[in-house]
């Protein structure tokens, strides 16, 4: 399993010759015109129908030491993987959170690795000021998450402040970040198409939570503040397991 490689000019050929038989030649010259008039919504229904394309099931694994390779921590993984007692449970993906990770190492990372990704918190190493976790403070540890392409279902309609009232830990921004890597690198797709993250683990010093979604439509990842009673149907904390053994 190695990290995915961007189209070659090759199969964009391909690619673009398959889509342009497949306009029928008796389509009504007035259906043409909508939907040249509306390239927007022609680009994102033909791009949903190419990523949606043998879609990643749930449950794959996540090579971790190939993560962190593409991270350039690799010497760091092999000193920290032989210390942290990493559970094997088949119903939730156990992520080793090391020292030396950051928010923005992981967004450059998915930059790098062709991942459009935008990103409106300014500096979120810096203005993500409290974590129920972090790594850098108190070292590399291992935590866990339901393995689900969306957010839990089990908490719908919670807000970060609910899930502090009830006593419940969610993810932190910087391990949200974390997983949205690995699950790329192992799938070539991308976590939560239809819901959204609420990242409850992490918070901002005035209240408002970080939260992360992909939107297949526009092919983008979004990295934005939410507010700290914030609740809704798609917006979903994932709860965080423990991880070792």
């Amino acid at each position: 399993m190695g990290i995915p490689k961007p189209i070659t000019t090759r199969q964009m050929r391909e690619i673009i010759s398959v889509v342009t038989k497949s306009v029928p030649s008796y389509l009504p010259s007035n259906i043409a015109r909508e939907w040249i008039s509306d390239k927007k919504n022609l680009e994102k229904a033909v791009g949903k129908i190419l990523w949606s394309k043998k879609r990643a099931p749930d449950i794959v694994e996540i090579n971790w030491r190939i993560v962190y390779e593409a991270l350039g921590m690799q010497a760091k993984y092999k000193f920290a993987i032989s210390r942290l007692k990493v559970a094997n449970k088949a119903s939730l993906w156990v992520i080793p959170v090391l020292r030396g990770l950051t928010c923005k190492k992981l967004i450059l990372c998915l930059k790098k690795l062709g991942v459009n990704i935008e990103n409106r918190i300014n500096n979120p190493d810096i203005t993500v000021r409290r974590n129920d976790r972090h790594p850098n403070k108190d070292g590399s540890y291992v935590i866990a998450f339901r393995r689900s392409i969306e957010a839990d279902e089990d908490n719908r309609n919670l807000s970060a402040y609910d899930m502090k009232k009830k006593g419940l830990k969610g993810i932190t921004l910087l391990e949200r970040l974390l997983l949205e890597l690995g699950y790329f690198i192992a799938t070539n797709s991308h976590l939560d198409e239809e819901s959204v993250t609420l990242c409850a683990g992490s918070y901002h010093i005035n209240g408002d939570t970080p939260r992360v979604c992909f939107r297949s439509g526009i092919l983008r990842v979004y990295v934005c503040w939410c507010g700290a009673k914030d609740q809704c149907d798609h917006l979903r904390a994932r709860s965080a397991k423990p991880g070792r053994l």
